[in-house]
Order: C-alpha cells, then sequence, then structure tokens
C-alpha cells in the first residue's frame, strides 16, 4: 500500500524589519494610561505619581517666638487656626479666666496677640466671644464665693462691655455730684488754747 501523504507546513513569513538596520527587531509599544503602573529602577512596580506642586505660604506678617526667640512667619491661615483654638481654649478650660494667658502658651506675647485681633476679623470675634465667656466665669465664681467677689467687681469692666458702661455711668455721676456742690462754703477751725504746763515748756 502507498505511504500517506504527509502534510507540509507552510513556512511563515518573516516579521518584516526596518531598511536601516537589518538585526533590529520591531516591537509594538502599548501607550500608558492612568491606572497602568511603571517599573522603577529597583524593579518594583510604582503607580504613577498624582502629586501636586504645593503651592507658596502667603506670610502675613511675623512674631517673636517667647519660648525660641526666634522670628517665626505667620499667613491667614496660622490666624484662623489661631482664632478656632483661642475660643476652644476658654470654653472647655474652667481654669481660662486671664485672657493673656492663651497667647502666652503658645509662645506669642500679649501685646503682639492684641495687635493681630485688631487686625484680622477672624481673632478680633474670637476675641470679644472669649471675653464675654472668662466675664460669665468670673461673675459665676464671685457669686459663689469662689473667687474674691470685690477683686472681680474691680476687673469685670474689662471683660463684659455691660459691666464698663455701668463703671462709666457710675464715674458720670459722681463727676456731677461734685459739680453740683456749692463751692462758696467756709469752714471755721477751732484751736483750743492750753495754759503752759511744765509739760509744755
Amino acid at each position: 500500500m502507498p505511504s500517506p501523504i504527509k502534510k507540509i507546513k507552510k513556512p511563515e513569513k518573516p516579521v518584516p524589519t526596518p531598511k536601516g538596520n537589518p538585526n533590529q527587531k520591531e516591537y509594538y509599544v502599548k501607550p500608558l494610561s492612568q491606572n497602568d503602573t511603571l517599573l522603577s529602577k529597583n524593579n518594583k512596580t510604582t503607580k504613577p505619581s498624582t502629586r501636586t506642586e504645593k503651592q507658596p505660604i502667603l506670610v502675613c506678617d511675623t512674631y517673636r517666638d517667647l519660648f525660641t526667640f526666634r522670628q517665626q512667619p505667620i499667613s491667614e491661615a496660622f490666624i484662623e487656626r489661631l482664632a478656632q483654638d483661642f475660643v476652644s481654649w476658654a470654653i472647655n478650660n474652667e481654669d481660662a479666666i486671664i485672657l493673656s494667658d492663651f497667647p502666652i502658651s503658645m509662645g506669642i506675647a500679649p501685646r503682639t496677640f492684641d495687635r493681630w485681633a485688631a487686625k484680622h476679623d477672624a481673632l478680633k470675634f474670637a476675641k470679644e466671644t472669649v471675653l464675654q465667656v472668662i466675664g460669665n466665669r468670673r461673675q459665676r465664681n464671685g457669686l459663689k464665693n469662689k473667687f474674691n467677689p470685690s477683686l472681680v467687681m474691680t476687673s469685670m469692666a474689662l471683660y463684659d462691655e455691660e459691666w464698663d458702661n455701668l463703671e462709666k455711668l457710675r464715674n458720670e455721676r459722681k463727676i456731677a455730684a461734685q459739680k453740683n456742690q456749692p463751692s462758696d462754703v467756709k469752714y471755721t477751725i477751732v484751736v483750743d488754747s492750753y495754759k503752759d504746763t511744765p509739760e509744755t515748756k
């Protein structure tokens, strides 16, 4: 019997190569997308960096730190955070009875703090709120005799606007009363005469 006919495979067509370099092979390069990973120098796959460039911080003022004695720059964002911490300190701290304790604890001179409060609306609003909170606390403890009542009364005008107005009204009435007193009042001074005695000679 005749042997079966074997099928001869057709040779595959070679991949065309560039004309310039016959030994150079041709590869297909897939473009990278956002979700693709990159191969680093240490053969570790890393995702493409999505970090954005940091925006420059605008410095609005500087101050000398009370603890380090170095000049420190501040920004508007720093002032806003300081105002928030200021109100939180006054409300949540029962020992907050003196306003200047807060800036000193933050390494800021009280005069510098007052200058910022006069310049920045956020800190100005926070200071007004803190003054009311501290004033209420001082008055409440004075009524309970936890604080010296006379000392509380003499300083309440610094913390409460109503007390300040009341103090001004008292001073005005006192001045008016002094002006209404007659100025032509004459006083007579009588000096008793003593006879000479051995003790007075």
